[in-house]
């Protein structure tokens, strides 16, 4: 089903391209020459190993150096925004949890900002597109940049989400799946 001609959608629902509910920005590396901060800083920097399962881990965080979080500062994350891996790994996307809000993104990834949340719901958003799906759209798009695989942003802004018509749809399907998570994770 990788074809958006190949899945049918309830009536009540419909595919939206990634550019019609957020705008993709990309992360930053480290200015060339520097290095992480050897303790903890107020400047966490995220990267792909960070990335797990739809949120952040906590293990394995570093922190940029005061004087050098200036040169990266436009490059940081909100707990309102999303993250997908886009390079190495790809289309690993999940959710930027409120402690790390403020936080550098890695070079190795983009985050999706500026999200509609008045029709839109983040947590159906970050189901959906680590679901099948989209999933499959990633793996028809990658490219390969001196031998890493890379996932370019316009194509990330071209992906189709399935999606309920209305917000509450969404937040009924997010609250399940959430609730499913939450059991599996008891296990």
């Amino acid at each position: 089903m990788s074809d958006a001609s190949e899945l049918a959608l309830p009536i009540d629902w419909k595919l939206i391209e990634v550019e019609k509910f957020s705008q993709v920005k990309g992360g930053k590396r480290l200015p060339a020459g520097e290095e992480f901060a050897d303790e903890m800083t107020p400047y966490p920097y995220l990267r792909v190993t960070n990335m797990v399962n739809g949120t952040i881990k906590d293990e394995g965080i570093v922190y940029v150096k005061p004087e050098i979080q200036k040169f990266i500062s436009n490059y940081t994350v909100a707990s309102q925004d999303l993250y997908v891996t886009i390079a190495g790994t790809l289309g690993l996307f999940g959710k930027i949890p409120e402690k790390y809000s403020g936080a550098q993104l890695t070079e190795n990834a983009a985050k999706l900002t500026k999200i509609d949340l008045g029709n839109y719901d983040l947590d159906y958003l970050n189901y959906s597109l680590r679901g099948d799906f989209v999933q499959s759209q990633i793996n028809k798009e990658i490219g390969i940049g001196a031998g890493v695989p890379k996932l370019a942003l316009y194509r990330i802004e071209k992906l189709k989400v399935p999606l309920p018509c209305t917000l509450e749809n969404q937040q009924k399907i997010a609250k399940i799946l959430t609730t499913i998570d939450q059991l599996i994770e008891k296990i």
